[in-house]
């Protein structure tokens, strides 16, 4: 999702392969583009592919576990697997970008399964993950330039985990950050309130959704999801970093990608409603194509209590 570069939405693209929809999969390639699945050594043109991709036996299912942008390349790793977990493949995506579009795409796909009996034997190692989950979360990872300094910055989301409370505490705890959601002070948290905050939060899966963002590897910020399913499939919206990490990109690719994941779990609007004297939020929606409207009547209590500017959009990120 570079700013500087027009890039392809990345989990739309992968939502189409794994709806096998082929009127929706051909936009995202050149006329010309070649594909390229070299664990089985074939090459397909365009419409080989979709082909290929639409004739699959049975239904699809899968999650984007990590997307790198690099200048004109993005690579993607991707679990895919049947609806009935029958198996379980990994693919390693290389796609070279022209115009936001794909030229050529390089894929390498692996069986997912046990470790061989000679290496079991070596009893050495332990597992990623449970053996009996199929759930991988989505990461998004990409290093971009900040224009306003030539700075290379490596930023990665990924889900909030329990790891993640004394980071989160720390930032709900900073006056500056918490300055125009009603605490000037910092909002308090004992860790206890944290781990039952935490504790409710995974409950609510896939509705709503926390996520943790990283700088170079540190601990910079929050965004955040919560899908209404009672009221139109409206999703609030929330992001907030650390004032060291602001006016750098982070918030624009940040706010995306948790937009990108409302409208995957099945919001069909998001919102915002920032503080009117945040000008810095009030830019950053409206760059994102945030229009202000009206409260919905559900939320008009929310108007009464709370000054704040009510803006909403009704399609994903494109950058």
């Amino acid at each position: 999702m570079e700013c500087e570069v027009v890039m392809m939405n990345v989990l739309s693209f992968w939502e189409s392969i794994l709806k096998q929809d082929a009127d929706g999969l051909k936009h995202f390639f050149h006329q010309d583009a070649v594909i390229r699945w070299h664990c089985t050594n074939e090459q397909f043109t365009v419409e080989e592919y979709i082909r290929a991709n639409g004739e699959c036996p049975g239904d699809l299912a899968g999650e984007v576990e990590c997307i790198e942008e690099m200048d004109d390349e993005i690579v993607t790793v991707t679990h895919v697997h049947p609806i009935d977990h029958s198996s379980s493949f990994h693919v390693v995506s290389f796609l070279k970008m022209i115009d936001g579009k794909i030229s050529t795409m390089d894929e390498y796909w692996a069986d997912d399964g046990p470790s061989p009996q000679w290496r079991q034997a070596m009893k050495i190692g332990i597992p990623i993950r449970q053996a009996d989950t199929m759930a991988y979360a989505p990461v998004y990872s990409t290093t971009y330039t900040n224009p306003k300094n030539g700075e290379r910055i490596h930023l990665k989301i990924r889900e909030s985990l329990e790891q993640d409370l004394d980071d989160i505490r720390s930032l709900w705890a900073d006056g500056q950050v918490m300055h125009y959601v009603g605490f000037p002070e910092g909002l308090k948290q004992t860790k206890e309130q944290m781990k039952s905050w935490y504790d409710r939060l995974i409950q609510t899966k896939p509705e709503s959704n926390h996520f943790s963002i990283f700088a170079d590897n540190q601990y910079v910020g929050e965004s955040y999801y919560r899908i209404d399913r009672e009221h139109d499939n409206l999703a609030a919206l929330d992001i907030k970093l650390f004032p060291h990490a602001q006016g750098k990109g982070l918030a624009v690719r940040s706010l995306c990608f948790a937009i990108e994941q409302a409208f995957k779990y099945g919001a069909d609007k998001v919102y915002v409603d920032p503080n009117p004297e945040n000008k810095k939020a009030l830019a950053l929606y409206e760059r994102l194509g945030f229009v202000t409207k009206e409260y919905p009547p559900h939320l008009k209590k929310v108007a009464a209590d709370y000054n704040a500017v009510y803006m909403e959009k009704e399609r994903p990120c494109r950058l």
